[in-house]
């Protein structure tokens, strides 16, 4: 299955489609597991043994659903690609959520932002307009 991971809603898709593929392949192979020692008590050993294989492959197509390489991208694979590529937090996300929660979380924005103000005026710096309002040059 090819996936355009240059498409965000479509890598994003896919990712979801690995996990749920992963879970699925994860299930069977606990099944698999289960019926391998079953066997092992009664010395079916060939019977036991075809189970483990069967899970492991299991194991294997469900990593390889998480973890699929599809093409030349950067990064390569595509729960990281996705994150630097798609996964940012921008100023205008975060006005976005704020005006659609009625502002909720609020207090612990304007607290950190009053806190990080603090600790810049404490601090050399050359940015005037930032500056403790009676530092500003030119205030009247």
């Amino acid at each position: 299955m090819a996936v355009n991971w240059k498409n965000k809603d479509e890598l994003f898709a896919h990712l979801v489609w690995g996990y749920g593929y992963y879970k699925t392949k994860r299930e069977e192979a606990a099944a698999d597991i289960i019926t391998a020692r079953f066997y092992i008590p009664i010395g079916e050993c060939e019977t036991s043994l075809e189970s483990i294989c069967d899970a492991l492959s299991a194991i294997l197509a469900g990593v390889g659903g998480l973890s699929l390489y599809n093409g030349a991208y950067d990064p390569s694979y595509a729960v990281p690609y996705y994150f630097k590529n798609y996964a940012d937090t921008t100023w205008q996300l975060i006005v976005k959520a704020w005006v659609q929660n009625d502002f909720e979380g609020r207090d612990w924005t304007i607290a950190v932002i009053d806190r990080m103000r603090q600790i810049l005026w404490d601090e050399p710096f050359s940015i005037t307009w930032a500056a403790r309002p009676e530092n500003r040059e030119g205030d009247l």
